[in-house]
């Protein structure tokens, strides 16, 4: 036992050393940090968990590493996250700078977590800040005049930005059709069937004999699962009313079974975008598009009787959450996912429609920033080079 414990100890060192350097090794660049809170049923204890994720140059692979299990107690404050948080980057040797983002749910706790540290971090940068100012001055003159005016560095490029879980926040939106009736009613009667097969062992066994599956419950904090419960009772809707007529209990009316059909449908894109999103080395690029056809999806809906007000609510809550990443002239405007959809040669089309004309402009200052914000060395010898070569020499940088 001692030894196999040895050699597991071994082991574990050994991966801590190579995933330490793959993380700071150069070709990662740019880290995005994971978090979540963990409770155990009973609220005894409580976990914070935290992931790396990064893209490997030397083996051309997207990498997501768990970089710990922190034991947090309650209450879960912001500050206690952020206090946890950073002893994950001193453990690791994590350079905030090298930080591309911090992704969390939507809990006060997390964001005053990230936004305490951003603000202490840039508290005791201002004096860099400063002498970064001094190295990139009279840069301006070279710029082409005919490109989109790029404003000073924002905070996207700043230590500890801020990015919301985004199939989380999918989830929500799909929750705020809890507060139109017709939904409510729809799925309500939906629950009262299931319910009334899983208590039933004679009902269950009966359904699985002429189905060869059984219903399945939703769970309010299981993502998609209203969707699955529509759906598994779609899936088995004719041996499901044989077996209803069997035991003579009443089933949906056809007009309510069509209901919940039309209310699949309408969920069918959030669930299916949402498992997408969902995995662990999925690109950023895909939040623009996702958004795009939710919205065409949501508005096609509104065209089907019984669908206009949950068709309303969804687009409402969608501009709502998520105006940020969709619309140039939106509060808080982040570019960061339209310049992951615009340097992907997959998704960039997307961005060069008429109507997405600003969110691109935006996409491409911001590269244009991430370059100029990491590359101060490249402009060193951009700036010189001119005075070492001879007048017939001309240099000239494109970006994009």
């Amino acid at each position: 036992m001692k030894r196999l414990n040895a050699q597991m100890a071994e082991q574990t060192d050994s991966l801590h050393t190579k995933v330490k350097e793959m993380i700071q090794s150069r070709p990662t660049r740019r880290i995005t940090i994971g978090m979540d809170i963990w409770t155990k049923k009973g609220l005894s204890v409580s976990y914070l968990g935290v992931s790396a994720a990064f893209f490997d140059n030397a083996k051309q692979v997207p990498v997501h590493v768990m970089l710990n299990l922190h034991s947090i107690s309650h209450p879960h404050t912001g500050d206690a996250i952020g206090q946890r948080l950073v002893d994950s980057f001193r453990e690791w040797g994590i350079n905030p700078k090298s930080i591309l983002m911090i992704v969390t749910d939507n809990g006060s706790n997390m964001l005053k977590a990230v936004r305490d540290l951003h603000e202490n971090t840039m508290d005791g940068a201002s004096d860099d800040n400063e002498d970064d100012d001094d190295d990139t001055e009279g840069d301006d003159d070279d710029i082409d005049d005919d490109a989109s005016p790029v404003p000073s560095v924002s905070s996207c490029l700043q230590p500890y930005h801020h990015l919301p879980c985004f199939a989380h926040s999918l989830q929500l939106v799909v929750h705020s059709l809890n507060k139109v009736n017709s939904y409510s009613t729809t799925v309500g009667k939906a629950r009262k069937i299931v319910r009334s097969v899983r208590v039933s062992s004679v009902a269950t066994q009966e359904l699985i004999e002429k189905a060869g599956k059984t219903v399945c419950a939703d769970c309010p904090t299981r993502w998609s699962s209203t969707f699955t419960m529509l759906q598994r009772l779609l899936e088995v809707k004719t041996p499901l009313n044989e077996v209803f007529q069997q035991m003579n209990w009443d089933s949906l009316l056809a007009s309510e079974w069509q209901k919940v059909e039309d209310v699949c449908n309408l969920l069918a894109p959030f669930a299916e975008h949402t498992n997408t999103l969902q995995v662990d080395t999925l690109g950023l690029s895909s939040v623009v598009p996702v958004l795009l056809d939710l919205s065409f999806h949501v508005q096609a809906c509104r065209n089907v009787s019984g669908l206009v007000e949950m068709s309303d609510v969804l687009l409402q809550e969608l501009r709502r959450r998520f105006a940020k990443f969709t619309d140039n002239t939106a509060v808080g405007f982040d570019p960061l996912p339209a310049a992951a959809c615009y340097l992907d040669p997959s998704t960039a089309a997307i961005l060069l429609s008429e109507e997405m004309n600003g969110v691109l402009q935006a996409a491409r200052a911001y590269i244009y920033q991430q370059v100029n914000f990491n590359m101060v060395s490249c402009y060193w010898f951009k700036r010189h080079f001119s005075a070492i070569q001879n007048s017939k020499v001309v240099y000239s940088v494109s970006f994009l």
